[in-house]
């Protein structure tokens, strides 16, 4: 990935995006307004000196993330798991299909940043999760380039 084209960190408002480190069996709408709630808090040290940090607790663990600007060709999407029959069109009435899990777009704005946390400090450029969106990127602009002849 080129210089220009590197995830890189902002100090605007918050997002409404986050990825967290961990996963939860939990699935649904929260009241995040009153039972997630996060500050900036400039007196951590990370390598990232000039970007506003964030702090929080969420289920008993202490967060610690940034904002990250996606590149500018990027966008991200909201996906998620949902229960369905495998072919809903084929399905008679007397015969019940096992319901199978189904990865779907949930109906959201495409995401140009999100804030990443990290269980008790700051997440760095080397976070695997930052790596893994490079990748992808670097894979989608190989696949899309013209090949020559």
């Amino acid at each position: 990935m080129s210089d220009q084209e590197t995830i890189t960190t902002t100090t605007t408002s918050a997002p409404t995006t986050h990825l967290f480190p961990f996963t939860s069996t939990l699935e649904g709408p929260i009241n995040s307004k009153k039972y997630f709630q996060f500050e900036p808090t400039p007196s951590l040290e990370h390598k990232h000196k000039t970007i506003e940090t964030f702090e929080t607790k969420l289920m008993g663990r202490r967060l610690i993330g940034y904002n990250v600007q996606l590149p500018e060709n990027v966008n991200g999407h909201i996906w998620q798991y949902v229960q369905t029959p495998h072919n809903h069109h084929e399905i008679e009435e007397e015969e019940e299909e096992e319901l199978q899990p189904r990865l779907i777009k949930k109906s959201s704005p495409e995401i140009s940043r999100f804030v990443l946390w990290k269980k008790d400090t700051a997440p760095n450029d080397q976070d695997a999760r930052l790596k893994a969106i490079e990748d992808w990127h670097n894979i989608t602009n190989a696949v899309h380039e013209p090949i020559p002849l």
